[in-house]
């Protein structure tokens, strides 16, 4: 793979720095707009594009036979060692990308979209104002539209009353499953829960993880308190740096 001359890396580096305060003033344009129209009084307007006619004609491509693969005893192949994916860091600290951040899984779930997006707005803040983060939202609502908005990645499983179909795997054995591969696929450093369930668990079990879920990585779950009534609405649980000199190396969640 080509690397990029120092020139090409300074200008891709103010590339992501535009695209950064670009998407700050367009969130401050669309708070304006938002209290311009709550003091008019008029209401939000949404525009919807028609979708398009469908061609007459439909092909159908049939995908080729595969080949068997190779017998390992006679063929031996390497070992797949895949590293985890990079998660992009949000369109409010996008300069961060290609920057070698820990990532921290951030459970957001058992709440309604108006609880969930205080939860997201406070992350972000922290995120742009620390920078030394990525975040990974891990959900059992289906808006994510939250997520998508600002750049974030999320991982969606749905609450065990949600679920329809009954495999012959417990439920509490597939939602740790799942944990782990997530922790894995993005390679988690820690996972935060806000509220009272944690992912893919029920309300009268969720409770912190041990760091023992997840095997092979120091990643285990925090459980923050959330209260969105408070006067200034903000979340109560915040993340906060507890040393600072060495780069935020563990994030706490402080009551």
């Amino acid at each position: 793979m080509k690397s990029n001359s120092p020139a090409q890396t300074k200008e891709l580096g103010l590339l992501r720095e535009r695209v950064e305060s670009q998407n700050c003033h367009i969130a401050t344009l669309e708070r304006q707009l938002r209290a311009l129209l709550t003091t008019t009084g008029l209401g939000p307007v949404s525009v919807q594009a028609h979708a398009p006619a469908e061609s007459a004609k439909r092909w159908r491509a049939r995908p080729a036979a595969r080949k068997p693969a190779p017998d390992r005893e006679f063929w031996p192949t390497p070992e797949d060692v895949s590293r985890p994916l990079v998660p992009p860091p949000g369109l409010r600290a996008y300069a961060l990308k290609g920057v070698p951040l820990k990532v921290i899984g951030i459970s957001v779930c058992g709440f309604s979209r108006e609880e969930i997006e205080p939860l997201v707005e406070f992350i972000e803040q922290h995120q742009s104002q620390d920078r030394s983060f990525i975040p990974v939202f891990l959900t059992d609502s289906t808006a994510a539209n939250i997520f998508r908005s600002r750049g974030f990645v999320f991982e969606y499983l749905p609450p065990p009353d949600r679920v329809r179909l009954r495999g012959s795997k417990a439920w509490a054995d597939y939602a740790a499953e799942r944990r782990r591969l997530l922790a894995r696929k993005w390679g988690m450093a820690d996972i935060i829960t806000f509220g009272d369930v944690a992912f893919g668990r029920p309300l009268a079990s969720g409770g912190p993880q041990s760091a023992s879920a997840f095997k092979g990585k120091s990643t285990h779950e925090r459980k923050a308190k959330n209260s969105t009534g408070n006067k200034s609405g903000r979340p109560a649980a915040r993340p906060s740096c507890a040393r600072r000199a060495n780069g935020c190396d563990q994030i706490n969640t402080t009551v």
